[in-house]
């Protein structure tokens, strides 16, 4: 605050007479956030569509023998690197030169995005790794935009992919977080389930590039973690990426990565070997594959501070300086010039200074700025800040560090949140509790900022600007005077492309609350582990200079007295398009501008260069293409002796100095992992391992008078069971239904669920909890013996979908599909994009279905018609008593309690495992629709929750406490047709 009005800031001038000019909303009282929720799936689905629509019309062109088919051989493999490549099509070329028109192309612009251009418009080329590098403002970000235009001009948009490392970047190029995209994991948990895979496998369908912005925050670790997703997804190991196309665009001068080494890094180990730990394997990997990038194109010319006048010249020199960290005096002496209150007119009161966010670079100076701005903003605008409150709940997660050199935490030991807790909680500000808010002070037309990734195609995403229109809010029960936000209706500032949502002017958007699981800070330094749910919302005062980059701001308003180094300054600076309209706070220390710069990213610099000049010759016709090698050391060891051989031939080629190099690795690296990895739980280092504590384990409830809940087995401390326990516990309250149809139909699917069924057949009826124990041991032995490779004994965590798999005997086969036309009875195997094979199991892999029965009813539609007979082509599925969907990656769907399959019959709902925490639990259905909760943890007894559709919603099934919905488990209710398994399906698909 203070420093706030040193820099001229006044807490209210005079009430603006400025209309703000906000889009009017009428809001339908109907129109709650579930109802929100399901017409944002609806676009986003819709969206989906549209995207993947131009690959199915290429596909079925090239079927129905409409595509142009060109058979091209090129001597020369790398010949789209060549300015003058000519593509098989010559139309091509035409959208080449009036993209380059349309989108002003300087020479270096137009060089990076021919390559690509190039690429994209060759027969089968080989992979392109490729750097697009350039200090701030050089126009990386304009030769984005013209390859998303040149990619939409071929009608092939589900080819080019952007994404970035923050929300903010990503939001900036029209993106997705890399992390929401590739299904990675943040934090020590890297794993990643089968199903998360198939998820990724179906976004990268028909996906030829993948770009990244702002790769300087890029780690050695996140590039390997990309690259081994990639591999995994679409099963092809040989080559990085699984050999997608990969553009990294930024400017290293920028801010490194928050946590871990970056690209250039000296301290990680060149040379792979068996002793290294798995996360400096996973660095070493991701090293070796940022080498591979040997196309490199490095803009040089500024286009964004453009003006010609001698302070704005002097003003790019110093950002130029900054870059080397080499700053002279005249450079500090014209930046210091702009510090508020060196001259008339410098005040963040002034002009076109006020009310810009303030870029910060720690998040408690963001959080006063915003409160006292928003304050303000209020009083100026003639409003009242209306206050709303999160939701808040104990999260019984046990507290993780993600980073053990910071000092420990102290937890709070309270069973339960009191009033004067939860207040305490409400009052601190954002960036003690992981950036979602306690309380949110809102007015109409306050800037915003959007904290999640709900919908990308919408433009509502982490990252994305936008302002307050209106909203809907809710009493807070118990909790008189105070209120929580149902919806809360922002207007996009510049987004991406524009957004038409029904019942709302354009670019306006609801965001719902979201629910996330935080560490949050007390008044009293103490950290309690709740779970917040809130509108996923800031005000936009100030940003972070993290959240900055990528930007660019006509005015820009800096604070760097707290900034951690040169790149964090140079980041903040270079985001202004003018030394005139940059404000910088308060003073800053000089050191921030000069000083040695890291021998690392110096050596950085100069190889990066090389390759410009490589990949320049190239471009030019001059170096031959055999003197690219895999890596760039290689590269640059077999220019200069293609320089020191080739005679005058080359007088164009310039040679490479040789000092600062770094020693390549004596061996070749190896791209494996020597341990596997997966998510498992809490390691456990005492030699006797005792069981986890019991909570209390509930007394017996009664469903009706006359019989008690059913039981199940108890969880093993010493050899994890929790996805055991959950199928026991589902399958016996299937088989007491009907004993005999069940033990005849249950038998027939596996082995393990054979013996299972058998040890039900024989239980004695006295002692329910250890009887269904040892039928878990039972069964749980047989899926051993079946597979001891997959099933170890002991404290590890067993992968529920492999699980269920063989259980029921049947492996997923992912969106290849057996199709066949109902007309003249062709048969064919396809891929689908939404809908999959109805089998014992089936994942529901996509988050465009409402429901079960919506996802059963695209699957059981003709896919398209017969290019022979014009006949409807169907999807041939496996008849079944039991499907088992897949739902963990899906947010939202409805779990109908009823399915109707077509032609099969009736199916009703039996069970649903859930999974958080690192742990299984289980609810059971009965015919009468009464629901029992089964938590191993909590002893054999189940707790009757009542019946479904009157006591307990079947919206509320999504999740089970903070455990969400893994797989959806529904068996036969009333049989139509029966099918033998060898009639609908050939088990050979594969």
């Amino acid at each position: 605050m203070t420093a706030l009005r040193s820099a001229g800031w006044k807490g209210l001038n005079t009430v603006s007479t400025k209309v703000l000019a906000l889009p009017r909303i009428a809001i339908d009282a109907a129109l709650r956030a579930a109802a929100w929720n399901n017409i944002i799936k609806v676009e986003k689905l819709r969206a989906f569509r549209r995207k993947m629509g131009a690959m199915l019309r290429s596909e079925e062109a090239t079927k129905d023998g409409k595509a142009n088919i060109i058979n091209d051989v090129y001597v020369v493999p790398c010949s789209y690197i060549s300015k003058d490549f000519v593509p098989p099509q010559i139309k091509w070329t035409e959208v080449i030169t009036k993209t380059v028109r349309d989108h002003k192309l300087n020479k270096g612009q137009e060089k990076a995005f021919r390559i690509v251009a190039n690429h994209a418009c060759s027969v089968v080329p080989e992979q392109l790794l490729m750097h697009l590098g350039g200090m701030g403002g050089t126009g990386k970000s304009t030769v984005i935009r013209a390859l998303c235009d040149f990619f939409k001009e071929r009608d092939e948009n589900f080819r080019f992919v952007l994404l970035g490392p923050t929300g903010t970047s990503a939001a900036l190029i029209g993106g997705t977080t890399y992390h929401s995209f590739l299904g990675i994991k943040t934090g020590r948990s890297k794993g990643n389930s089968a199903g998360n895979i198939e998820e990724v496998r179906e976004r990268l369908t028909g996906v030829g590039y993948i770009l990244i912005d702002e790769h300087s925050m890029l780690d050695c670790r996140a590039l390997c973690s990309i690259s081994a997703q990639c591999c995994a997804a679409l099963e092809y190991y040989e080559k990085p990426f699984g050999g997608l196309n990969v553009i990294l665009s930024g400017d290293f001068a920028q801010l490194p990565p928050v946590t871990g080494h970056t690209l250039y890094s000296r301290k990680v180990d060149m040379n792979q070997t068996a002793r290294q730990k798995v996360w400096e394997q996973e660095n070493t990997i991701g090293k070796h594959i940022w080498l591979q990038f040997t196309t490199v194109v490095i803009l040089t010319e500024n286009m964004r501070q453009t003006a010609t006048d001698p302070s704005e010249i002097a003003f790019r020199k110093a950002l130029e300086n900054l870059r080397w960290h080499n700053c002279s005096e005249e450079d500090i002496t014209l930046l210091k010039s702009r510090i508020a209150g060196s001259s008339p007119g410098l005040s963040v009161d002034h002009g076109g200074f006020k009310n810009v966010s303030i870029i910060t670079a720690l998040n408690r100076d963001k959080d006063e700025i915003n409160a006292c701005n928003a304050a303000r903003f209020a009083a100026e605008t003639g409003q009242v800040l209306e206050e709303f409150f999160s939701l808040d709940t104990l999260s019984n997660k046990e507290p993780t560090r993600k980073d053990p050199k910071k000092p420990s935490r102290i937890y709070s030991t309270a069973r339960s949140l009191t009033k004067s807790t939860q207040v305490s909680l409400w009052t601190q500000p954002p960036s003690t509790s992981e950036q979602i808010p306690g309380k949110l002070s809102l007015c109409r037309g306050m800037p915003v900022i959007i904290r999640y990734n709900e919908a990308t195609e919408l433009c509502i995403t982490r990252g994305q600007e936008a302002r307050v229109v209106g909203w809907t809010a809710m009493k807070y029960p118990k909790w008189p005077g105070r209120k929580y936000l149902d919806t809360l209706y922002v207007e996009l500032v510049n987004p991406p492309h524009s957004v038409n949502l029904p019942h709302l002017p354009k670019n306006v958007v609801p965001l719902t609350r979201n629910t996330e699981s935080v560490e949050a800070q007390l008044p009293t330094d103490e950290y309690i582990r709740i779970a917040r749910s809130q509108i996923p919302v800031l005000p936009n005062f100030s940003m972070t200079d993290y959240s900055s980059q990528g930007k660019t701001r006509e005015w820009n308003v800096v604070d760097l007295a707290e900034s951690r180094s040169f790149q964090a300054v140079y980041t903040s600076l270079s985001r202004g398009t003018s030394l005139s309209r940059t404000l910088i706070v308060r003073d800053f220390p000089a050191h921030l501008l000069k000083g040695p710069l890291d021998g690392a990213l110096r050596q950085e610099y100069r190889e990066l260069n090389y390759l410009t000049t490589i990949t320049d010759l190239r471009y030019n016709g001059i170096l031959p293409d055999s003197v690219i090698q895999t890596t760039r050391w290689d590269t640059i060891r077999a220019y200069r002796k293609w320089k020191a051989t080739s005679g005058k031939e080359c007088t164009e080629a310039p040679s490479f100095p040789r000092e600062d190099d770094m020693a390549p690795p004596t061996d070749p690296i190896n791209f494996q992992i020597h341990t596997m990895v997966a998510v498992a739980k809490r390691k456990d280092t005492s030699t006797e391992a005792p069981p986890k504590k019991r909570r209390k384990t509930h007394d017996p409830v009664l469903a009706n008078g006359s019989w008690a809940a059913p039981s199940g087995p108890v969880w093993d401390a010493t050899d994890w069971s929790c996805p055991y326990d959950a199928w026991t516990f589902i399958i016996h309250c299937v088989w007491i239904s009907d004993r005999v149809k069940w033990s005849r139909l249950l038998k027939t699917f596996s082995r393990p669920m054979s013996a299972m069924v058998s040890a039900f057949e024989v239980m004695p009826h006295r002692d329910p909890e250890l009887e269904l124990t040892h039928v878990r041991d039972v069964w749980r032995d047989a899926m051993r013996e079946k597979r001891p490779h997959l099933y170890l004994p002991g404290r590890t965590c067993t992968d529920i979908m492999g699980l269920t798999e063989d259980l029921l005997n049947y492996r997923y086969k992912g969106s290849l599909l057996r199709v066949t036309c109902q007309g003249c009875g062709r048969s064919d195997v396809d891929r689908g994009l939404t809908a999959r094979t109805l089998a014992p199991f089936t994942v529901v892999g996509s988050q465009v279905h409402l429901s079960i029965q919506d996802f059963v009813d695209d699957c059981c539609r003709p896919q398209h018609t017969c290019l022979g007979c014009g006949g409807d082509v169907t999807v041939k599925h496996r008849f079944t008593e039991v499907i088992a969907f897949q739902v963990i990656e899906t947010e939202d769907l409805l779990m109908n309690d009823r399915i109707d399959v077509s032609n099969w019959g009736s199916y009703r709902l039996a069970g649903i495992v859930y999974y958080g925490e690192d742990h299984f639990v289980a609810r059971a259905i009965t015919r009468e629709n009464k629901v029992y909760l089964h938590d191993g943890m909590e002893g054999g007894n189940s707790t009757y929750e009542g019946v479904l559709g009157r006591e307990l919603p079947i919206t509320d099934l999504a999740m089970c406490a903070d455990k969400r919905a893994a797989q959806a488990i529904y068996v036969m209710a009333d049989r139509i047709v029966f099918r033998a398994h060898s009639q609908t399906e050939s088990e050979s698909d594969s």
